[in-house]
């Protein structure tokens, strides 16, 4: 069901549909509007889109939808474009080209996108959201290391982290950064040194797939 509580067999005035494994196969209940994308996490989910029935991506087009992105054969579990990433960056006021290309996680020669590239419905008049909210963080030592824990508050389901540890009490004399990378979801686990100085600053910078960052400060007393 809805939210309003009608019947979810139909979607009278579909713009954007992520769904789940219906390979080699669509089910003709969408009324696609002006701008709408769709993809469907699945094997081959574009394959063959100049043949009917050939794939759910194929049939959305020829159904009226203005975008779809997915693959032409079998991507393994890390080379299709990801549904929530394509989402998160269009209803942000991303083009469909930047969100669609911004979804491919590893391997973009298994996936495509086919539609007008810069359709922009989300973003008419102001351009993109590319704001990141801080995530949490909080420190823990764990023998000579700091255990920096990052927790993504927002909806950005990937992000790169960096950990850049500082000496708070000569700012003349801050030794070099230290970096620590992680590729992550909602929540990840990072270390570094325990820093020689004391007290120092633990800096964690997070950045999306689009480049947009946030950055949090922590001060390191223990």
């Amino acid at each position: 069901k809805y939210t309003d509580g009608t019947p979810a067999t139909s979607a009278p005035r579909a713009l954007l549909y992520a769904g789940w494994y219906n390979y080699g196969q669509y089910m003709p209940v969408w009324d696609w509007m002006p701008g709408s994308v769709a993809v469907d996490f699945n094997s081959a989910s574009l394959y063959g889109p100049r043949t009917v029935g050939a794939s759910f991506g194929g049939m959305a087009l020829f159904n009226g939808a203005n975008g779809v992105t997915g693959c032409f054969t079998e991507p393994g579990s890390m080379g299709h474009s990801m549904p929530d990433v394509l989402m998160y960056y269009y209803t942000k006021g991303y083009t469909f080209a930047e969100a669609a290309w911004l979804s491919i996680p590893a391997k973009p020669m298994f996936c495509y996108s086919i539609g007008d590239p810069l359709m922009n419905p989300y973003g008419l008049g102001r351009g993109p959201d590319t704001r990141i909210e801080e995530p949490d963080v909080t420190l823990d030592k764990d023998g000579k290391n700091v255990v920096v824990r990052i927790r993504m508050k927002g909806r950005a389901d990937i992000a790169r982290a960096r950990v850049i540890t500082l000496d708070k009490a000569d700012d003349s004399r801050l030794p070099p950064a230290t970096w620590k990378d992680g590729l992550f979801l909602r929540e990840h686990l990072l270390t570094t040194p325990v820093p020689s100085a004391k007290p120092a600053v633990i800096g964690v910078v997070v950045t999306d797939p689009a480049g947009n960052t946030a950055r949090v400060w922590k001060d390191w007393v223990l």
